[in-house]
């Protein structure tokens, strides 16, 4: 696994985003494919950072890699922060309209219908977020 690790800020994302489309296009991944990966990454980072560590700045390790047969995009989110599974979190009534739904929750549930293999676990006073995707 190749493995980075920054400061939970939203600035931050285009860092994390870039790290990842190395692995990705040097493994031959499509560009559409590139797109799904960049909204579920940009949810779960861009969560760890708004809420994970309050007004604190403290650090995410990210790890990443492609597996064979089939091939896929692994992918892992370690923060310190305050214990949080959004696994967890009930999935939108998209049958509502938008102003009938509660805030909230859209982002999770989007990172869940493009990803093949979502998890979450707390390890060691850590959360882990790790979702798979295939890639070709």
């Amino acid at each position: 696994m190749k493995k980075i690790k920054v400061l939970a800020k939203k600035e931050k994302l285009d860092e994390v985003l870039g790290f990842c489309h190395e692995i990705l296009e040097k493994n031959g991944c499509d560009k559409k494919t590139i797109l799904s990966i960049d909204l579920v990454i940009e949810e779960i980072f861009v969560n760890i950072a708004s809420y994970a560590y309050g007004e604190k700045e403290e650090e995410v390790d990210i790890m990443c890699d492609v597996t064979e047969n089939p091939k896929t995009f692994v992918m892992e989110f370690i923060d310190g922060g305050v214990e949080f599974d959004p696994l967890k979190k009930k999935d939108p009534n998209l049958g509502l309209k938008a102003d009938e739904r509660k805030i909230g929750g859209l982002g999770i549930f989007l990172s869940k219908k493009l990803t093949d293999k979502i998890e979450y676990f707390r390890k060691n006073g850590e959360n882990h977020l790790a979702f798979q995707k295939k890639i070709n």
